[in-house]
This record gives C-alpha cells, sequence and structure tokens, in this order.
C-alpha cells in the first residue's frame, strides 16, 4: 500500500489516503474528487435551510455593466445582460421622466464586456462569443474577442481588425492602448500580425482602417504611450526562460532600449504607469526609495528617478493593488487610488479633491468608490460604489446638484440584507507580528459557535481587503463565517512582508493562516 496526502489551501491540515497498486492513480484521483465534491455538497445542502440566496444569483454574470457617460455628459452607455445576447441601453441626461431609452442590439449570443465613447456620437464596444473546445481530454477556452464601432442611435456599424487574413492569430481584440484624446476619431490597438509579431496601430473608428505605427517582436504583448499618444514603452516576456523584458524609447524614431529585466515570478525594482505633459518624463511604480511601492517621476534621457508624486506609509501603491488614477477624457495623470483596508483615492488637483470628499460623504459605508468616466467639463460623473453589502451599484453625480441619482445595480436580485458584514482587524502571531484580516459573518446571525470556512487567497504576493466577493458572501448567506488572512508573504505592505513568505509555503505562512484560527 502507498500513502497519498494532498494539501488545499482551504484547509489546516491535508487529506491523506491510502492504495495499492491495482488501481491506476488517474482512477483513484477521480474517486477522491467525486468523493470530495460529495462531501462539500453534503456540507453545503446541511446550511442550504439558511439559504435566502439561489445559488445561481452569486455565480451568474451581473445583469448592468460599467456605464460610460459621453464627453459632453449628455447620454449614458449601460451594457445589460440578456439571455439571447446583451445589449447597449442609451439613456438621455436631460430627457424629462419617462422617456423612452433607447437600446442598440448587438450580435446574438455575445456578451458586452465594456463599452467607452469614442467621441460624442460614436461608441467602441468589446464584445465576447464564448466558446470551448476538448482536446486530450481538457477543456480549452477558444472564445473570441473583438470590437465594434457603432453611432449612438445603433447604425453604421464597423468590426475592428475585420481582416482575418491579415490578422489571423487574435483571439482577443478588445483592448485599446491610447483613447487619442486629441483624435476623436481615431483610437491606438495592438495585435499580432500574420508573421507573429505584436505591433501598435492606429485604427479609425468610423472605418475601421488599419495603420501600423510602431512594430514590436514576436514576444511584446504590452504598450505605453506618452500624453501626445507617442508609443515609448513596450514589455517582452520569454517563456522559455520566464523573464519579462521592458524597452522604453527617448523620441518616435530612436531605438528601442532595454531598461530593466526581471523574472515572471519577481515584481520589477520599478515598472512604467504613464507619462507626464513632458514626455521626457515617466510615471514609475518603484521601490528604490523604499520598502514600498510609490509613484516617482522618472527621467527617460538620464534613467534615473525623480522627485516623489506619492507614496503611503503602510501599504504599496502599485503591484498587487494602487495605482495612477488618469483624466478619462485627457489621458493626463490626477491622482493615484491604495487600498489600506478600503479603496482610497487621492487627487493632486483640489477641485476634484473637493468633488471626491463630497461624493464619499454621500456613500460612508462604500469599501470601495471608483470613479467610471466623466464629462469633460467634470460637471457629470458616472460613479462605482461596491461592499460586502453591496455588490455593485452605478451612480451619477451632478457637480450643479451635488447629489447621486442611481442608475443601476449590478446585481439586482441580491438584496443587502442576505449578505454578510466583513470586520477587518490585525492579530498578534505566536512570533507577535501583526497580520491583517478580513472576518465575514453571516447575515443575522449571532457571531459565536459558527461554523467557519478558512479563505487564504492565492499568489501569494496578492492580498485581500474589504470588498464584495460573491464566493464569501454565497458562504456566508448558508450560515458560515469566512475567514481571509493576509499572512506574511502576502503584497500590498511592502517588500519585507512580501519576502518573510519566501521559502515559507506550508511553514512560516501557514503558521500565520493557523494562528489566525
Amino acid at each position: 500500500m502507498q500513502r497519498y496526502c494532498l494539501d488545499f489551501s482551504h484547509s489546516l491540515h491535508p487529506y491523506c489516503f491510502a492504495f495499492g497498486r491495482r488501481k491506476p492513480v488517474s482512477v483513484l484521483l477521480r474517486q477522491f474528487r467525486l468523493s470530495l465534491f460529495s462531501l462539500l455538497l453534503a456540507s453545503l445542502a446541511a446550511h442550504d435551510a439558511l439559504a435566502r440566496v439561489p445559488l445561481e444569483s452569486f455565480a451568474s454574470r451581473p445583469w448592468m455593466g460599467q456605464p460610460q457617460i459621453s464627453p459632453n455628459g449628455r447620454h449614458i452607455a449601460v451594457p445589460l445582460a440578456g439571455r439571447g445576447g446583451d445589449t447597449v441601453a442609451i439613456y438621455d441626461v436631460d430627457a424629462p421622466p419617462g422617456t423612452k431609452i433607447k437600446g442598440i442590439t448587438l450580435i446574438s449570443k455575445s456578451f458586452v464586456e465594456w463599452v467607452r465613447w469614442a467621441n460624442d456620437e460614436r461608441l467602441l464596444v468589446a464584445l465576447t462569443i464564448r466558446g470551448a473546445m476538448r482536446r486530450f481530454g481538457r477543456i480549452n477556452d477558444i472564445s473570441l474577442s473583438y470590437m465594434i464601432a457603432v453611432d449612438r442611435n445603433g447604425t453604421n456599424r464597423t468590426e475592428l481588425f475585420a481582416n482575418r487574413i491579415r490578422f489571423p492569430q487574435n483571439f482577443d481584440l478588445a483592448e485599446i492602448v491610447d483613447d487619442l484624446p486629441d483624435d476623436p476619431g481615431a483610437i491606438l490597438m495592438d495585435a499580432r500580425d500574420s508573421t507573429g509579431r505584436d505591433n501598435l496601430y492606429r485604427v479609425d473608428v468610423y472605418t475601421g482602417k488599419v495603420d501600423e505605427i510602431a512594430r514590436g517582436s514576436f514576444d511584446t504583448y504590452r504598450w505605453l504611450t506618452d500624453a501626445q499618444g507617442v508609443p515609448r514603452a513596450r514589455w517582452d516576456l520569454h517563456d522559455r526562460r520566464q523573464l519579462i523584458e521592458i524597452y522604453l524609447r527617448n523620441g518616435d524614431t530612436e531605438d528601442w532600449n532595454k531598461v530593466v529585466e526581471f523574472g515572471t515570478r519577481d515584481f520589477p525594482p520599478f515598472n512604467f504607469v504613464g507619462f507626464a505633459d513632458d514626455p521626457r518624463t515617466a510615471i514609475v511604480a518603484s521601490r528604490q526609495t523604499s520598502d514600498r511601492y510609490g509613484l516617482f517621476e522618472y527621467d527617460i534621457a538620464t534613467r534615473t528617478l525623480g522627485k516623489p508624486l506619492f507614496q503611503h506609509p503602510t501599504v504599496d501603491v502599485g503591484d498587487p493593488v494602487g495605482g495612477p488614477l488618469y483624466d478619462p477624457v485627457t489621458a493626463k495623470l490626477v491622482g493615484v487610488y491604495f487600498v489600506e483596508d478600503t479603496w482610497h483615492r487621492h487627487y493632486f488637483e483640489p477641485e476634484l479633491a473637493g468633488t471626491n470628499q463630497r461624493i464619499e460623504a454621500l456613500r460612508p459605508d462604500s469599501a470601495v468608490i471608483k470613479t467610471n468616466s466623466w464629462s469633460r467639463d467634470r460637471k457629470r460623473i458616472v460613479v462605482y460604489t461596491s461592499g460586502p453589502k453591496d455588490p455593485g451599484s452605478y451612480f451619477l453625480y451632478d457637480t450643479d446638484k451635488a447629489g447621486l441619482t442611481p442608475i443601476g445595480s449590478a446585481r439586482r436580485d441580491i438584496p443587502a440584507s442576505e449578505l454578510g458584514e466583513m470586520r477587518p482587524y490585525k492579530y498578534a502571531a505566536r512570533d507577535g507580528t501583526q497580520i491583517p484580516a478580513y472576518l465575514t459573518t453571516p447575515p443575522g446571525a449571532l457571531a459565536r459557535n459558527l461554523p467557519l470556512i478558512v479563505m487564504p487567497h492565492g499568489g501569494p504576493e496578492v492580498r485581500d481587503y474589504v470588498q464584495y466577493d460573491h464566493w464569501v458572501q454565497m458562504l456566508a448567506n448558508r450560515g458560515y463565517a469566512v475567514f481571509q488572512p493576509n499572512f506574511r508573504g502576502s503584497g500590498g505592505y511592502g517588500k519585507a512582508f512580501a519576502e518573510a513568505g519566501y521559502r515559507q509555503w506550508g511553514r512560516l505562512m501557514q503558521d500565520d493562516i493557523s494562528d489566525g484560527v
């Protein structure tokens, strides 16, 4: 007989079993998975009497996607999920109550990933057609994502990168590199050509015409442009060597030069996140002056770090959460966001800082407040809020009225009363180190003698924070308390905290989890 143990991230102890040599391992593992799945279903069934929200409500796609307001502030485009295919509703903000809402019907059985305004009259819609294929006993995702441009009234549809002969190796053509604020008739997108090179293209949003403006390599996977729309940085991934290289150039005609390389499992010493108004100055997230990532200016010519723009005393502003905030109309840097236990936004401009304070005062219980889009004059702002008891809500903030008008809820079939409270706290590990953690308790239950599920995050150099989590809330709705520790090795708390988990998987990292329990 042989003894095997499987260790699960949600379990404090490994599950061990024994078997002889007659049955193949694959058969026994399949039997084990079925037994484990049966135990899980039985456990959930035991608490199903407490559940008042169907499982499908937690597992389904959000009913409403992220609304976007037009640059002139007159119309809001809202993606809406449907059984036969998604639609995009167009709201006239100034129309009287009861006015019929216009809708754009899209391709049958297509899913809307997002919508954006190219200009006041033209919409960009990212679509995905789901697909899967079984090969060698595995299910492979063969979904296709692409983008269309359409007038606000639903006419003049154009598919971007429609030439499949010229661009045959692209399963995801739904990413915008630059909105080109000074050129409302075009955007910048990257795609692989017929040879496999990833290049940058200017795409006409009316005709779909594509013009190459920069050539990448066979390993390129990401581009970054400056405030004028000139490509300045690119990322190359070498799979075999597990290495990422960042290339930079001083001007639009100069050669690309490698400025940094790092392993795919490492966080870089600094990473480019944008550019200042002066194209000679980049903005980077760096740990070179501190244990934590902050945002700094970076001189492209001398390749030296410049003045700090923002650095938080206890958490990273950068990987794995946090970074720059840009004006959605002009693409200029206007602030930063970071996460302590909840999301925070810090704006550099006093006008935006004041607006942000007024919005937060209207939603004091929201753990996450994001600005989805705003009008060119910044008087009308689409706001997204969420939290443990809010699966996602959208509002229109009008600076003249200083109030929030509801647009809709991402999950209208999950009432707040059926969601659990999520509380942050710190506890002392066995060596005295303070570990941040979060505990969610079932709605309406006395927080005593509850069955507990431990849900450590993945990564490990990522982190949990106060937010709406459909896994957590599904379990809480069925009577479980859910514990989420940010054990040593987690990201977001500085380099030393992350490195304390190096080579400690199943040891110090596991001790931190056990001590929290």
